[in-house]
């Protein structure tokens, strides 16, 4: 049997991790129902740019929904096929509760994984980009203002000692933003590395921090991860800033490499591929 992957979305194909390729297909096509030709199973990988753009084109969740449901299930036909679903938080409670009721795909994979029933949490990996570093700071966190949780708690962190927090505006497009290695050179230069959500709770950020080397320190969101880190192991998991007080310097450099190891076991790009694979397997042998 052979299968086709097509690819909707950006967030695994990103260069950064460059997860899987696959046969692109425009939104233009799902807005049009233009039916590719395909295998014998198929797995939609990511559908991030078509609701994006069928936002831009004026129409409602909803509408955007039926328009995905309609170009899925006409291009799988009578075949099992498999979604891996790598929307941002906003546009997960907007189109996916309702896409999800439309279609029966044999896995849907889920990136913004909350609960979800009948959904497996699938989180963006990362690769190996551990680096020696002399840390410069007690704790670090750099990004843009894409969540309003990013600046408020910056601000309850301010007064750290040698730390650098900064939440600049602008997004991607921000003089701000730094090239990519100054700004992993900066996570690897700091004793504590700090993720907060974005523009959904599953993020780059939270895979890149234990792949350098440094501590994960994360409030308590309700985003579910398959062998996620662990409170107090492998991370450190905050309500208040008064939380880290709870543990010694010593104490966050052994979680940080207990971190690094987690990582690696279940993390990185390598890993993740081969459960992308297994799950593709499952639909072609349905």
């Amino acid at each position: 049997m052979s299968g086709s992957i097509i690819i909707g979305g950006s967030y695994f194909t990103d260069d950064r991790i460059n997860l899987i390729q696959g046969d692109t297909v425009s939104w233009q096509d799902v807005d049009n129902l233009c039916i590719p030709e395909v295998g014998d199973y198929v797995f939609f990988v990511g559908i991030k740019k078509w609701v994006r753009r069928l936002k831009k084109a004026k129409y409602s969740y909803r509408q955007i929904a039926d328009k995905i449901a309609a170009f899925i299930t006409a291009t799988a036909g009578k075949r099992p096929y498999g979604v891996l679903d790598d929307l941002n938080w906003d546009d997960e409670c907007g189109v996916g509760d309702r896409l999800r009721r439309l279609i029966r795909p044999v896995r849907y994979l889920l990136r913004e994984h909350t609960g979800q029933e009948g959904c497996i949490p699938f989180s963006i990996p990362c690769d190996d980009l551990y680096r020696v570093k002399r840390r410069r700071y007690s704790m670090s966190f750099y990004g843009d203002d894409s969540h309003s949780d990013r600046k408020r708690w910056v601000k309850r962190l301010k007064g750290s000692p040698v730390s650098l927090l900064k939440v600049y505006k602008g997004g991607e497009k921000s003089g701000d933003k730094l090239p990519r290695e100054q700004y992993l050179d900066i996570i690897a230069q700091s004793y504590i590395a700090l993720s907060f959500r974005g523009h959904g709770y599953c993020c780059f950020r939270y895979q890149e921090i234990p792949s350098v080397g440094s501590c994960l320190v994360t409030p308590k969101y309700p985003h579910v991860i398959r062998n996620d880190y662990e409170h107090g192991k492998t991370c450190i998991k905050i309500g208040t800033p008064a939380d880290l007080d709870e543990f010694s310097p010593l104490q966050i450099t052994d979680i940080a490499a207990a971190g690094h190891e987690h990582f690696l076991k279940y993390h990185t790009t390598e890993v993740r591929r081969n459960e992308l694979l297994e799950y593709m397997d499952e639909v072609r042998r349905n």
